[in-house]
């Protein structure tokens, strides 16, 4: 079991004295072939590999610092979001309590104006009242002493200035 599967097929392969096939396992050992580990396509093709592998990690490595930088953006831009929806609620807090304050206000003003309204329709009602009651004095006093002219504008001035 010791033996690699290279050499157990290699003593039982007989051996061919055509001189047009090549080689590539000669049975004997020289110095230098018996230095090398590997063929010299598997080390090219090994160094390959090793030179993907190195690019396949720059690029993973790469893209690692990437998806890093792009995961800051993003909290970056989350935060300054934030910020900005924290802005928009706190003007829109204060655009709801100018609103209300200004529909206290207008409904104050609308209180005071029913108030202004029905102190002038009392007003009118006292001088309609003070008008019926002259006008009442006067035919009274023009029916209980027709002579008495003074009485009349007298009264007739006070219903005028009503």
């Amino acid at each position: 079991m010791d033996k690699p599967k290279n050499s157990a097929t290699k003593d039982t392969t007989p051996e061919r004295s055509n001189s047009n096939m090549v080689d590539l396992d000669p049975n004997d050992t020289s110095p230098a072939s018996s230095s090398r580990k590997r063929p010299v396509g598997r080390d090219v093709a090994k160094a390959a590999k090793k030179k993907a592998s190195s690019v396949s990690q720059e690029y993973v490595s790469k893209m690692h610092d990437l998806s890093i930088q792009k995961i800051e953006l993003f909290k970056e831009i989350e935060d300054e979001r934030k910020i900005r929806l924290d802005e928009i609620v706190s003007l829109e807090k204060v655009k709801v309590e100018e609103a209300r304050e200004h529909r206290r206000t207008m409904i104050e003003l609308e209180r005071e104006r029913l108030a202004l309204d029905k102190q002038h329709l009392n007003i009118e009602a006292e001088k309609k009242r003070r008008k019926r009651m002259s006008a009442f004095w006067l035919s009274t006093l023009i029916n209980d002493n027709p002579f008495n002219a003074c009485t009349i504008k007298l009264c007739r001035r006070i219903s005028l200035r009503s």
